[in-house]
């Protein structure tokens, strides 16, 4: 596995809605979000990773979250299951090519998550935030859409222009124990032969200091997916700012692998209304309570939706990087 450094490690922030915000002029209406826009319009995708990783960022993250083999086959990109392996290649090699190019001309190295949501962020009903899905979809069903994609994910990372260029497997915004479980099967299983995917960190989301977005207890979601041996660290991410520091302590009495933290950059009323935040955190208060998620035992800090690279410069300075 690829060695953090040993500080306080930084990880980019929001994407998807940084995208709208900055091109409104691109059409997204797909659901696919920057996982569709990165077939289209790929230099818009690299000049986002470039960003993060003039503000600081030592990971970045792919614009992978929405992409599934569906979504992709209704969109046009793909036909085939080897089609799928190979859009997300197309789609990951923009983060390392980001990332080499800023190397050679920074001297600074990054590292590359591959970012995949829950099931619930494919239906485009809010559901990957309660976990709701899980009401309609069973547990076989969840962990079958996992295993496929990170089969795919595997095959795409297998290619000549890809091995060994992603450091990580992100598997963001987890809002019940149902997909948790699901989740570190499909992993544990497609590397049970031997490592064929980076190792992954399982972040979970929720809007309270106690509780994922189900209403199972933070405690119960870090104990899943603890034990397995394809995931190296736990979090919480799309969590608002105000809750990040109980959230963090919680899971720090249950787990000794590096914690991950990267709330939003808002306070979100519930409403489909993405682009109106009920209220927006300046980079400077972000920044200043992410000193506290650190106290409290998160190695790993960036954002989530509607954080920008101006937050993940601030937290440099807050952490004298």
């Amino acid at each position: 596995m690829a060695s953090l450094p040993d500080r306080t490690v930084l990880l980019d922030g929001g994407f998807g809605m940084l995208l709208a915000d900055e091109h409104p002029e691109l059409e997204m209406a797909d659901g696919l979000w920057g996982s569709g826009l990165a077939a289209r319009s790929p230099q818009v995708i690299k000049d986002i990773h470039r960003q993060y990783l003039d503000a600081g960022a030592d990971i970045i993250t792919t614009a992978t979250y929405q992409g599934f083999e569906d979504g992709y086959r209704t969109a046009g990109l793909a036909e085939t299951s080897a089609d799928v392996a190979r859009v997300f290649a197309d789609t990951i090699v923009l983060a390392v090519e980001a990332r080499d190019e800023y190397a050679q001309a920074h001297g600074r190295q990054a590292m590359v998550a591959v970012s995949l949501g829950s099931i619930g962020a494919t239906l485009g009903d809010l559901s990957e935030y309660t976990g709701d899905f899980t009401k309609r979809i069973s547990a076989d069903a969840i962990e079958a859409f996992h295993s496929r994609r990170f089969e795919q994910i595997a095959l795409a990372l297998g290619t000549d222009r890809l091995k060994g260029k992603a450091e990580f497997i992100a598997v963001e915004t987890i809002p019940s124990l149902i997909e948790a479980r699901a989740i570190v099967s499909a992993l544990d299983r497609i590397n049970a032969s031997g490592p064929r995917l980076p190792p992954a960190w399982v972040s979970f989301c929720g809007s309270k200091p106690d509780c994922i977005g189900s209403g199972e207890t933070i405690e119960e979601a870090v104990r899943v997916v603890d034990g397995s041996p394809s995931v190296f660290a736990v979090g919480a991410n799309c969590i608002p700012m105000e809750v990040a520091t109980k959230l963090v302590a919680r899971m720090k009495t249950v787990t000794n692998k590096p914690i991950l933290c990267y709330p939003n950059g808002q306070i979100w009323d519930g409403s489909p209304a993405y682009s109106e935040p009920a209220h927006k955190h300046l980079p400077e208060s972000f920044a200043a309570e992410a000193k506290k998620w650190a106290q409290a035992g998160a190695r790993i800090i960036g954002g989530c939706c509607k954080t920008t690279p101006k937050h993940i410069c601030g937290l440099e300075r807050a952490f004298g990087i």
